[in-house]
């Protein structure tokens, strides 16, 4: 390719009957030149390539760079990307990057994609829940060569990146919106009414009212459903527990008490209320929770049950304004014993002899779900750990691999 000359020379010998020979030579040059019509693209998402971790909401910036790597000037570049839906005909052009009037990577200002310049364009948007991948192609005018010969030059490049919620509310805030789940249509006051229009209320009661058949006789407006997983306001697994709204009000607005159950409560109303709201949990974490609550699996023999009847309620004073029972102390092995909290059908090895988190892990772990640490990238994406610059030690969004997570980041109270 690129400039190619050679020179023919033909020659001969003549003798003549005297005797004489004679040699006739002649030369004559020839060229040509070997286009090589090519370009690269090269796409990043924020400035990366692949990997980028990023919470849903946050400004999206695509970048573009056309290279003329070939050896003949281009003319007309076109760069295209599908939106993440290739097939769909929902693709769009990115904008160039202009200077002048121009390309800002044409040097010259020609307005040709000349050999060896770069030329860029940029797009935008907004980061969405879950993994993201959009593929770009890049193509030129045709060029064509004196024998008549053409080639449409052409390249394709993709980025992605995985959108985490931000979207989790702390037990504080449910604590004084209870307006916004307590199942009361018209109760909402200005506060509750503005975060819904804002967008941070999924609506102006994010709490379920269903007529569940497994709790007949039983108005189910007047409870919240712990361990309500799938948010449907039903009870279709081992790890639910009904707490009544004036009981969970109660807990979830006041301040820290020095009983265990109540702490634990405190985080676990909030974490299924951020479920109820629409943010997509580590996977097993509220199960978890009312695991401790009912002194279940890993949890049991504790000195905790809150449904020692095993009717699916917790169990209350008289009146139902307490907890039925004596607290459980932040002292006692229901607080502070590690136990073996990986299920084996999760396919996560053991750390510590078996024994990974406690009590105080586990609501640890709540409070950290509802402040935007333990983060997720919704059902079927990620998990991970926002250390307040980036996500790092993320898993798939699978059966305990939050624990994992957690194990990872080191350091943190309550697990190993």
């Amino acid at each position: 390719m690129g400039d190619y000359s050679n020179i023919g020379t033909a020659s001969g010998s003549f003798t003549d009957d005297a005797g004489h020979t004679a040699t006739p030579q002649d030369t004559d040059p020839s060229s040509y030149f070997g286009a090589d019509p090519h370009i690269t693209l090269d796409k990043k998402t924020n400035g990366v390539d692949h990997g980028l971790n990023i919470f849903q909401g946050q400004p999206v910036t695509w970048t573009y760079d056309v290279k003329n790597d070939g050896n003949v000037a281009l003319s007309n570049v076109v760069v295209t990307d599908d939106n993440g839906t290739p097939g769909i005909g929902d693709d769009f052009h990115p904008a160039a990057i202009l200077s002048g009037g121009f390309n800002s990577g044409d040097a010259n200002q020609n307005g040709l994609l000349d050999v060896g310049e770069t030329w860029h364009y940029q797009a935008t948007g907004t980061a969405q829940l879950g993994g993201y991948v959009n593929n770009a192609t890049a193509t030129t005018d045709a060029y064509t060569d004196t024998a008549g010969h053409s080639r449409t030059p052409s390249a394709t490049d993709s980025s992605d990146y995985e959108g985490y919620s931000n979207k989790a509310l702390t037990q504080g805030f449910w604590g004084s919106h209870t307006d916004a789940w307590d199942n009361i249509p018209g109760n909402e006051g200005n506060p509750t009414k503005s975060a819904v229009k804002s967008g941070v209320l999924s609506s102006l009661d994010v709490n379920p009212s269903v007529d569940d058949p497994a709790t007949v006789g039983v108005d189910e407006s007047k409870y919240l459903l712990l361990g309500d997983a799938n948010h449907n306001g039903l009870v279709d697994d081992d790890h639910n527990l009904w707490i009544s709204i004036s009981l969970a009000k109660s807990i979830e607005s006041s301040s820290t008490s020095g009983d265990a159950r109540v702490i634990m409560l405190q985080q676990a109303i909030a974490a299924q209320l951020n479920i109820d709201n629409g943010v997509a949990q580590p996977f097993n974490l509220i199960d978890e929770a009312v695991m401790w609550l009912k002194g279940q699996g890993a949890w049991a023999s504790l000195g905790v049950n809150l449904d020692s009847n095993n009717d699916g309620f917790i169990d209350t004073n008289g009146a139902g304004t307490a907890l039925a029972g004596p607290a459980v102390k932040t002292s006692s092995i229901a607080w502070n014993k590690y136990v073996d909290v990986i299920d084996p059908a999760s396919g996560i090895a053991d750390w510590n002899g078996g024994q990974e988190a406690n009590g105080e892990g586990l609501k640890n772990a709540l409070m950290w779900f509802n402040q935007d640490q333990l983060v997720t990238s919704g059902p079927g994406g990620n998990v991970g750990w926002f250390n307040g610059t980036t996500i790092i030690d993320e898993h798939p969004n699978t059966l305990d691999q939050f624990w994992l997570t957690l194990h990872e980041v080191g350091g943190l109270t309550g697990i190993k």
